[in-house]
C-alpha cells in the first residue's frame, strides 16, 4: 500500500486519512506530493493519477498491477475493513 498525501499537510481529506493510518497503525508507505498551489505535480504521479487528486492510494493487485483509490471516504472504508480495531 502507498498513500500520496499533500507535502504541506493543508489538506483536510490527507489529514483525516493519515489519522486513521496512525490510528490504527497501519504498515503503509507515504509519499508527498505537491497541491497546484505550491507548484506542478510530478509526471510520474500524474501519470498513475491523470486528474491530481488527492490523497490516492496505490494497491497492488495480485496480478502486480496497481489499482489508485482517490476518494479519501473510500480509502478510509478499505483500511478500516483490512485493518479492524
Amino acid at each position: 500500500l502507498t498513500l500520496y498525501r499533500d507535502h504541506a499537510g493543508w489538506c483536510p481529506y490527507c489529514q483525516k486519512t493519515m489519522l486513521l493510518i496512525e490510528e490504527k497503525a497501519v504498515p503503509i508507505n507515504v509519499e508527498v506530493v505537491p497541491m497546484r498551489s505550491y507548484g506542478d505535480k510530478p509526471e510520474s504521479f500524474l501519470r498513475m493519477v491523470p486528474s491530481g487528486l488527492l490523497p490516492a492510494l496505490a494497491v497492488e493487485g495480485d496480478d502486480g498491477r496497481s489499482q489508485i483509490i482517490t476518494e479519501s471516504s473510500v480509502i478510509m472504508e478499505l483500511l478500516d475493513e483490512w485493518h479492524p480495531p
